[in-house]
């Protein structure tokens, strides 16, 4: 199930940056790519900075666990493969 960013801000309780994030393209996608620069630049309070950052950086971890473990099951399943051959 992809997240949306509405959802993921919602579950932050920061919600009230969905129309400012989106009115300035940023994304699931470009999420990561922000600092805390980008943030302070877009007028979001610095405790809230703080917070988006942190979370940023838990759903950084939890993509490349994700990637990692589709990359794993990927090589496994054809792994299987080349040994029923």
């Amino acid at each position: 199930m992809v997240e949306t960013l509405s959802t993921w801000l919602g579950k932050l309780g920061l919600d009230r940056y969905t129309r400012l994030f989106e009115s300035h393209g940023i994304d699931m996608q470009s999420l990561p790519l922000l600092t805390e620069n980008d943030l302070a630049v877009l007028g979001v309070l610095l405790g809230h900075r703080k917070l988006l950052l942190q979370a940023i950086a838990a759903l950084n971890t939890r993509t490349s666990t994700d990637r990692s473990f589709q990359e794993d099951s990927f090589l496994s399943e054809g792994s299987s493969i080349a040994e029923r051959r």
